[in-house]
């Protein structure tokens, strides 16, 4: 069984993160979210992340 591909999906806003989820694991990524940068520094450390999508407009 091949290695699903994680993918950290950072916005500040709900909808966005959610429709980006969606599409994601739809394709077979598996997805977490960020809502701010403090989640972000959590969430680094605790995998190997294939991917990550920043908002670059976040408060």
């Amino acid at each position: 069984m091949p290695r699903v591909p994680v993918v950290l999906v950072v916005d500040d806003e709900a909808p966005i993160r959610e429709v980006i989820r969606r599409y994601l694991v739809a394709e077979g990524y598996q997805v977490v979210e960020a809502a701010d940068g403090e989640a972000v520094m959590a969430a680094l450390p605790t995998r190997r992340w294939d991917l990550l999508l920043l908002d670059i407009m976040m408060p």
